[in-house]
């Protein structure tokens, strides 16, 4: 299967989408519980312009695969690209269902949630920043989720400590930011 997943690979680099949608359908008859070979077809089905059928498999992938969390947060990747927080948050709150001690998917859902304006939000926001509280993509959501819901110099302060802890992440500088002008 890890060939057939190369060579789709190739023929996607390539950008010869129908080579690797074959080589990626024949790595799944081969090892059909891979999930990562399921997430470069699916991949490679939305490239081809072919909706429709990347829903399908998605659907039946998380049916038969309920606990491909890997499977999952790729969907919910996938959701928020498309800005479809509304799928996004779906997809992470199945993950937080099956993983509650995961910080990344509770930040995910919570930053998500936040999108969407739900009170939710901030609650697991919190219980991320619990579990990961030097993580400065944990303290980006909760100070900006603070800061959306008044509580500017709180959310400033988390805000802060995770520009200094990563200084490079653009997103949470230009957050910090808009933070200072509130």
């Amino acid at each position: 299967a890890a060939g057939y997943a190369l060579e789709g690979d190739v023929h996607r680099q390539a950008k010869q989408l129908a080579a690797a949608e074959k080589a990626y359908r024949d790595g799944l008859k081969v090892e059909p519980a891979s999930g990562a070979t399921a997430v470069r077809l699916h991949n490679v089905l939305l490239a081809e312009g072919k909706k429709a059928e990347a829903d399908a498999l998605a659907r039946s992938w998380v049916a038969d695969h309920p606990k491909d969390l890997a499977f999952r947060n790729y969907l919910g990747e996938q959701a928020l690209r498309t800005g479809d927080h509304k799928a996004a948050a779906a997809q992470y709150q199945a993950i937080v269902d099956q993983q509650p001690d995961s910080a990344l998917a509770r930040n995910n859902l919570a930053w998500t949630l936040g999108k969407l304006g739900d009170p939710k939000a901030l609650g697991y926001a919190e219980r991320a920043f619990k579990v990961a509280p030097e993580s400065a993509s944990v303290l980006d959501t909760l100070g900006v989720l603070l800061v959306a819901k008044g509580d500017t110099a709180k959310g400033l302060e988390h805000i802060a400590k995770a520009v200094q802890l990563a200084p490079d992440r653009h997103e949470i500088r230009l957050n910090y930011a808009k933070a200072l002008l509130k």
